[in-house]
């Protein structure tokens, strides 16, 4: 599997491995960055963050490469376990059938990163 560099995934995303976001990323390498075609692996998705944080540490895959993103959907804030960065989205399908499976998940979906980006905007203006 091919992985861009993970921090600008936790450039929306909270590590799991560690609390906070800090990248090291200036904002000029933010701005730079073309989400648009930036996807990752949606693992699940949780009322409670704890949960997301739960699966992540039994899911036996490389904390490192996973995230919790806080997000707005349907008026409702939603914490969303993430993993890994890919190019394509078809690069981001192959690799979810086997982080699935390893995991021992049933369904994981493949997320753009340009559309995570605006609903943890939305999340980030409700209480």
């Amino acid at each position: 599997m091919k992985f861009l560099c993970f921090g600008l995934l936790l450039l929306l995303l909270s590590s799991v491995r560690a609390e906070g976001n800090s990248t090291g990323y200036s904002s000029t390498e933010i701005r730079a960055t073309d989400l648009t075609s930036r996807y990752t692996i949606q693992m699940g998705a949780f009322k409670d963050e704890s949960a997301a944080r739960s699966l992540a540490s039994s899911s036996g895959l490389d904390l490192d490469q996973m995230g919790v993103a806080r997000i707005a959907s349907k008026g409702n804030i939603f914490f969303v376990l993430a993993y890994g960065l890919y190019t394509s989205a078809d690069e981001a399908e192959q690799a979810a059938q086997e982080v699935c499976a390893k995991a021992g998940l049933d369904n994981c979906w493949v997320r753009n990163l340009e559309k995570m980006k605006e609903l943890a905007a939305k999340a980030g203006s409700m209480p």
